[in-house]
């Protein structure tokens, strides 16, 4: 199941020619979403904490993945 997961994203993902990954979404994560929100710069989150998952949700331009925490 998670292989079929995978999968969906990165197809996804392949649709946008350009695009940035945010790794973690604490003050910093959501200072540069801003940012590139603001320039209309698409961008993906990750982060492994379900309270930033939501306020990423709301923002990211792409997706938002929750990755769980090694």
């Amino acid at each position: 199941m998670q292989d079929l997961r995978e999968n969906r994203i990165y197809a996804e993902l392949k649709r946008y020619p350009g695009f940035v990954i945010i790794c973690g979404f604490g003050r910093v994560g959501r200072h540069i979403a801003m940012q590139l929100d603001k320039h209309q710069q698409r961008f993906v989150v990750i982060d492994s904490k379900e309270v930033n998952a939501s306020k990423g949700r709301r923002l990211a331009t792409l997706l938002f993945m929750r990755m769980p925490a090694k």
